[in-house]
């Protein structure tokens, strides 16, 4: 089984965090949907005791339990299998925005409600009902800090659209960094999938007449 393709998936008023990923991931690779889910299913049983934990409790224990499963890389590779959904759930290593939405939909999956809060400055995972505004930063040790502490008044809670148009910032940068022209086409012309409001539309759109200028 494979992902829908991410123009239908990109096109859905509610999806989740996962799906918009792994749509993502199959513009760019070929995707299993049965290794995948294994992967994801075997991380969340492993955070399905802790959905009976306190609210309160439930980020923190989740962070313990990611620093021993899921481990954050800095060195950025020179392909696309750091960042790539599928790829990062089966190995257990990836980038930092990418496994923040592995713990998110390996969460999900073990009936505990996390999600993604993010700005320029950073990706972290956060609790919707947790009253304390604790974040886990995905990198090693996966830490669970007061988000006040970032003292960054741009950060907010990202849908799965907002989410999947920072991965492809991502990916672009990446594949601008080493020449992998086909994949910034891709990646730009996929942007222009997202809802987003006008001002940013215009942006998505120089953004990929840039890259076509490139090509020619």
């Amino acid at each position: 089984m494979h992902p829908p393709p991410f123009e239908v998936v990109s096109g859905l008023e509610h999806t989740s965090h996962g799906a918009m990923a792994l749509a993502l991931a199959a513009e760019f690779d070929d995707v299993d949907l049965d290794d995948v889910e294994a992967a994801l299913f075997a991380l969340a049983g492993q955070l399905k005791p802790l959905a009976d934990a306190p609210e309160e409790q439930q980020l923190a224990l989740v962070g313990d339990v990611l620093a021993s499963e899921l481990f954050v890389t800095t060195r950025a590779a020179a392909t696309l299998d750091d960042l790539l959904f599928h790829r990062v759930a089966i190995s257990g290593r990836g980038q930092g925005v990418i496994c923040a939405l592995i713990a998110v939909e390996a969460a999900r999956i073990a009936g505990i409600p996390l999600g993604i809060v993010a700005s320029k400055g950073g990706v972290y995972v956060a609790h919707p009902r947790a009253v304390a505004p604790l974040v886990l930063v995905p990198e090693r040790g996966w830490p669970a800090i007061d988000a006040r502490d970032l003292d960054d008044p741009d950060l907010a809670w990202h849908c799965p659209h907002e989410t999947a148009g920072l991965v492809l910032g991502v990916v672009l940068a990446r594949a601008r960094r080493v020449g992998l022209i086909d994949i910034q086409l891709r990646a730009a012309q996929m942007c222009m999938a997202l809802p987003v409001d006008d001002d940013e539309r215009h942006k998505l759109k120089m953004q990929l007449a840039s890259v076509r200028a490139r090509l020619n």
